[in-house]
């Protein structure tokens, strides 16, 4: 329909490969909402500001547990990032960050077990409207908690 999508960069936007992605997305018009640990605030802001600059309207999530929100924004403030940062405060097994038709997950599903993948993916149904897009990428060198992490995605298709 030649409307833009908005996606989340779940996690990694800044990291190169979060931050390829995120490019290329920005540069075929698609609005970002890209997403990363706190502790990788001010490059999370250098590429907000990168896609912002290739036409996107792009914002920073730093999710993690609300126990980190303080320091999150006093970091943000030192930064002098809060403008185009912000914290959610959540944890992808309670509730995804909604508000997306496409979510990109990249480096987060090896981490786990079958059992919590499959709360994982729920969750990021969830936050999916009807017609919404979940795209996972995995990086096949990693060392993995559980080798057979599809089977989460096969419960999830159901």
């Amino acid at each position: 329909d030649g409307q833009p999508l908005t996606t989340i960069l779940v996690t990694g936007a800044a990291g190169d490969i979060g931050t390829a992605i995120a490019t290329v997305l920005a540069e075929r018009g698609h609005d970002l909402v890209l997403a990363d640990h706190p502790v990788a605030d001010s490059r999370l802001a250098d590429i907000v500001d990168r896609c912002r600059k290739r036409g996107a309207q792009a914002q920073g999530i730093a999710f993690d547990l609300a126990r980190c929100e303080p320091g999150a924004h006093a970091h943000f403030d030192r930064l002098g990032i809060a403008d185009r940062c912000r914290f959610v405060a959540g944890s992808f097994f309670e509730k995804v960050p909604g508000g997306a038709d496409t979510i990109l997950m990249k480096s987060i599903l090896h981490n786990w077990r079958d059992d919590r993948c499959e709360v994982i993916l729920r969750n990021c149904r969830e936050a999916l409207p009807a017609s919404g897009t979940l795209i996972v990428s995995i990086n096949a060198n990693a060392r993995t908690a559980t080798p057979h992490w599809t089977n989460a995605m096969g419960a999830i298709a159901r």
